[in-house]
């Protein structure tokens, strides 16, 4: 064997071998999210983060003090406010989710522990609600969830701003 036919070989086995890096990983994530929040104007957007697992999430209720727990209607007019809260609250969560599918990606709970779950059930507690997944698996991924959020982020604030007004006039009753 020629030494050129030596360095095509070795060549040859240095463009075959793939270097397979788990995207997912929270610090791979975090280090990047880090980098990248300032660099698409989001630095100083609440509730963006990676999961204890993995995962980049959009957490839709940022100020769950606020929000309407509890509540007691003693006449019809409570009610009525009441309903009005919890109507901005789903269709906060609608429009958010709806926004989140145009883009790939679509409702996540999260738990105390910042462990992302996709999806929400009828028995997952609302305001652990967010928009994200709990997988991104490429660089290509993490940059489609920024995008995500940078596009909807004056949608989403508007919405959660009449969630949130909603939730004083109930917390007032």
């Amino acid at each position: 064997m020629t030494t050129v036919e030596r360095f095509i070989n070795t060549l040859s086995l240095k463009i075959i071998m793939v270097l397979k890096i788990d995207f997912n990983n929270p610090q791979i994530l975090h280090g990047h999210l880090e980098q990248a929040l300032p660099q698409c104007e989001l630095s100083k957007v609440e509730g963006i983060f990676v999961g204890r697992r993995g995962g980049l999430v959009y957490e839709l209720f940022t100020q769950p003090r606020l929000m309407a727990t509890g509540v007691r209607a003693n006449s019809m007019n409570d009610m009525a406010v009441i309903r009005t809260y919890w109507d901005a609250v789903q269709r906060y969560i609608q429009s958010s989710s709806e926004h989140a599918k145009k883009h790939g990606f679509g409702l996540v709970s999260v738990d105390h522990d910042r462990l992302i779950t996709n999806g929400l059930d009828l028995g997952s507690f609302v305001y652990c609600a967010g928009i994200g997944d709990e997988n991104i698996e490429s660089f290509e991924r993490f940059d489609k969830f920024l995008q995500m959020i940078k596009e909807g982020r004056p949608k989403i604030e508007e919405d959660y701003g009449k969630v949130c007004s909603a939730a004083i006039a109930v917390k007032d009753l």
